[in-house]
């Protein structure tokens, strides 16, 4: 099983509450297998060997609460995710696969075909990619009158077989407690336990959510907590671990009006491919590096940079992603100079220092351009999403795009202004997963499942163009539509 991490955004502080059927969050959760007794990890993909030279500049949107960087399966989409969306990027040259941001998060399982989704009403429903089909969908239960709904959010295990979705709950002595639902997509059944990571900070920020590559384990650490969660996925029973982290050593600059908790912890994670090792980044300004069986330290922790993004916004956020090659022989973070660096992880030598992202722009409001929000490596090299888009450095993309995909649509060629409607885009010679778009004059929509759902406001007569790229090729068809004025 491959090793997936995700983040995702949560609001509020919070306190840790037992409910009913679920387990006390002491109790002992059965620790992830040992290296001696654990299954085989997946052979690793190949990474790049050369020096990490700069290939790529792909210059985005600001995005505030943090990013997530994914890889898709065969390296050659990066899905780059916010709380205002999702773009996706081709490895090869750095180019957007589209100008639109899809709705929704980065919560994907680890081959891209299915994502979990969470409604205004707090209804978690698993979808099929890329044909759409809605495979679960559990409403959420109060339980107890006298709470009400703070947030919820979702990931989907690596294999896809389960959903992990985090609530929150506002009680009436405006306190949060924290539920764990662990969720079976086949059956629907679900496992209820009480969990104080999922609600513990006071601004939107996600937790990071970290599944063992060889065992039914997660390991759950938010902003705002110390401590670690470490989760049996079979019995939903929880372990917890304080302290991992340690308090700021001293003031961040930049931090005072971040809004971030008094007692923040935890900002980043990682787990080795091979399962032998937990990395933690802290408020602290250390990079831990801990047993997965105990969370006790195993090696003497590294200093880090903490950065503030968006600094000059409504919304900034204190960043410090890291992420371990696929071999797990390097590691990359960020150094106390503000520069993404990587690192040998047996020896702990810093072997390069990227540098080259993003000029500063003193003169832009709220524009820290080249703060690094997230990483991720790829068979080419590493990637890092800054404040002002996406950077990779390592080999040269020989292969050039070509035009293979053959793409076709379906949906009404007559709508009216206001009216939602469905267009679906089928594709056939795709390598991989596939980005779409279709566009209706000024209306469109994009994303990576058949069914792309849109909106037109301004009537006329239009060519629809719907659009596919697979990171490798591309391919386009048109339809013409009309669309009248509203009655």
């Amino acid at each position: 099983m491959r090793t997936l991490i995700l983040t995702l955004a949560l609001a509020l502080p919070g306190c840790i509450a037992e409910l009913p059927g679920a387990d006390a969050p002491d109790a002992e959760a059965q620790p992830p297998a040992s290296p001696a007794t654990a299954a085989p990890a997946a052979p690793p993909a190949p990474a790049a060997t050369c020096a990490p030279a700069l290939q790529w500049r792909a210059p985005g949107p600001a995005g505030f609460g943090g990013h997530g960087l994914l890889m898709a399966p065969g390296g050659d989409l990066l899905l780059r995710a916010d709380q205002f969306g999702v773009g996706v990027l081709r490895v090869r040259d750095g180019a957007w696969a589209s100008e639109r941001r899809a709705p929704g998060s980065q919560a994907l399982d680890a081959g891209w075909t299915r994502t979990v989704q969470v409604d205004p009403e707090g209804a978690v429903s698993v979808v099929a990619l890329p044909s759409g089909e809605e495979e679960l969908r559990v409403p959420r239960t109060l339980g107890d009158p006298a709470l009400s709904v703070v947030q919820t959010r979702a990931v989907l295990t690596p294999d896809g077989a389960q959903v992990l979705a985090l609530d929150c709950w506002l009680t009436p002595a405006r306190t949060v407690t924290g539920t764990l639902r662990i969720l079976d997509v086949e059956t629907g059944d679900a496992r209820l336990a009480a969990s104080s990571a999922a609600c513990t900070t006071a601004w939107a920020r996600r937790p990071t959510v970290a599944f063992h590559p060889a065992g039914r384990t997660a390991i759950i650490a938010a902003l705002g907590s110390r401590g670690i969660e470490v989760v049996d996925l079979d019995t939903g029973r929880v372990r917890r671990v304080e302290d991992v982290v340690g308090p700021p050593a001293e003031p961040v600059a930049g931090v005072a009006h971040v809004g971030l908790p008094e007692e923040s912890g935890v900002l980043a994670m990682a787990v080795s491919p091979d399962g032998r090792m937990v990395v933690v980044v802290g408020v602290d300004g250390l990079l831990h590096r801990l047993d997965p069986a105990t969370l006790a330290p195993v090696a003497a922790p590294l200093p880090v940079g903490l950065v503030v993004a968006n600094g000059g916004s409504y919304l900034p956020s204190l960043e410090s992603p890291l992420a371990f090659s696929p071999a797990g022989d390097q590691l990359a973070h960020v150094a106390p100079d503000g520069h993404v660096v990587i690192r040998d992880a047996a020896t702990d030598a810093v072997v390069a220092t990227l540098e080259g992202g993003f000029p500063e722009e003193p003169e832009a409001w709220g524009s820290a351009p080249n703060v690094p929000m997230a990483i991720s490596w790829t068979p080419h090299g590493l990637a890092v999403s800054f404040e002002g888009g996406v950077v990779l450095w390592g080999c040269p993309v020989e292969a050039p795009l070509d035009d293979t995909l053959t793409v076709s649509v379906e949906g009404p060629a007559l709508i009216t202004v206001g009216q939602t409607v469905t267009y679906t885009v089928r594709v056939e010679g795709a390598a991989g997963p596939v980005f779409r778009q279709v566009a209706v004059g000024p209306a469109g929509a994009a994303g990576l499942g058949e069914r792309l759902a849109l909106r037109p406001y301004e009537p006329g007569t239009y060519t629809l163009v719907a659009e596919a790229d697979d990171g490798r090729g591309t391919g386009a068809t048109t339809l013409p539509v009309t669309v009248l004025p509203a009655p």
